[in-house]
């Protein structure tokens, strides 16, 4: 009782009161997933989470390359260690899986997406083609 059901009440009623969790709990499903990331990397919107995965599933890390948040700056002088440790914890299928949910999420929020990052993410879209069919569609309008 003490140790889950207490916790759980009392982190309900924060973030009831507050409109955030006590714990440092994130959503659960793609607005999680792009929270973690904007978080983690210090960014400033969706649209940079889903080019930080697609450039992650498409080349994995490359410090000589332009970092994918943006910046402008090498990735080696930018992002390096969380890109790193993304890339070390990441493997084909959870990154596929990660890149889902943030497309998802943007397609849903309507964020928009320079053209630069459609055609990378139609890039990721061909290589992962069995969940690319509906996510696909909406991208080429």
């Amino acid at each position: 009782m003490n140790g889950l059901v207490i916790p759980y009440l009392y982190g309900y009623c924060h973030w009831k009161t507050h409109g955030r969790h006590p714990f440092g709990e994130r959503e659960h499903g793609a607005a999680g997933i792009v929270r973690h990331y904007l978080d983690e990397l210090e960014l400033n919107d969706e649209a940079c989470v889903l080019a930080v995965l697609s450039y992650l599933f498409l080349h994995g890390y490359r410090g000589h390359l332009p970092c994918p948040c943006g910046s402008g700056v090498k990735t080696r002088q930018c992002h390096r260690k969380a890109l790193l440790d993304f890339g070390e914890r990441h493997t084909k299928r959870t990154l596929r899986l990660e890149f889902e949910a943030a497309l998802d999420f943007c397609l849903r929020n309507h964020i928009r997406l320079s053209e630069p990052l459609r055609k990378q993410v139609v890039r990721v879209l061909h290589q992962i083609k069995p969940a690319a069919g509906p996510a696909g569609r909406e991208l080429a309008r």
